[in-house]
């Protein structure tokens, strides 16, 4: 299930994004993902934060960290990633 699962954001980033950017303000990009950020239970976040960073690279992920608050990344090292880690070990056994 996983390679069909890598394949739909790999589709998405290839035909919607380029669709996205010619078509929306970075003011109304920004209000969707806050927007996308309010439907995540707080309890949920730090695991999301993860699997929203699993499949860039160390640019890209470290690009989005940058653009976190402080708070935010501290508590993704310190609780988040362990949690994302145990999830998804369990997921994929």
């Amino acid at each position: 299930m996983r390679p069909t699962l890598i394949e739909h954001p790999a589709d998405e980033e290839q035909e919607i994004l380029p669709i996205v950017s010619a078509t929306l303000t970075q003011g109304e990009w920004d209000a969707l993902g806050k927007h996308g950020m309010s439907a995540i239970p707080l309890t949920r976040r730090l695991v999301i934060l993860g699997h929203i960073t699993e499949e860039t690279d160390d640019a890209e992920r470290q690009s989005f960290m940058k653009a976190l608050r402080a708070p935010a990344r501290i508590a993704y090292k310190l609780i988040g990633h362990r949690q994302f880690t145990r999830e998804t070990s369990k997921i994929r056994g």
